[in-house]
């Protein structure tokens, strides 16, 4: 059964004010390190402390490796649909 993960993202506004848009760090399938957007509810993203550029995105981890992690996110990204490949050190568990 998956678990729930937050992923480390990089915020920005979205063009309403109950949505953002995010920036996740992603593995592509030369092991290349890219970014995949999206444009997610407010809700779904936790703030980094007073930062306002960064946070971690809910997802959930479907397998994990030692530099690799799956993840699956409750929205699509632009580039990828939604799942992901992502480095397992943006991953965080609660």
């Amino acid at each position: 059964m998956p678990k729930v993960c937050y992923i480390k993202c990089h915020i920005r506004r979205g063009m309403f004010s109950d949505e953002l848009t995010v920036h996740i760090p992603t593995v592509n399938a030369a092991g290349q390190l890219t970014t995949a957007s999206s444009i997610v509810p407010k809700d779904s993203v936790v703030l980094e402390g007073n930062k306002t550029d960064r946070g971690r995105l809910r997802a959930y981890c479907m397998t994990e490796g030692e530099r690799v992690t799956s993840v699956v996110l409750r929205q699509a990204t632009l580039e990828n649909g939604p799942s992901l490949v992502v480095p397992s050190e943006e991953v965080v568990h609660t």
